[in-house]
């Protein structure tokens, strides 16, 4: 940053704080339809037992989500 005047560096770093809070307050997540699900099978008893990668369990049966699809061995 040599040469740059101390009133530019100010401002460029103010600029980042403002498109930083910018980035926070828009939806980021992915893949929404599949969370509502997972949030049904939560709310219908489903635990989850692991969180990388997504886990649930309820009873015997176990199901994990992986690159937005929710795997399982039998119908859920």
């Amino acid at each position: 940053m040599i040469g740059l005047p101390q009133r530019m560096l100010g401002q460029g770093s103010r600029g980042l704080r403002r498109k930083d809070s910018t980035m926070q307050s828009q939806e980021q997540r992915q893949y929404l339809a599949m969370r509502a699900h997972i949030e049904q099978l939560l709310a219908s008893g489903w635990q989850i037992i692991s969180r990388h990668p997504l886990q649930l369990r309820h009873g015997r049966k176990t199901c994990q989500v992986l690159h937005g699809m929710l795997i399982s061995d039998s119908m859920l």
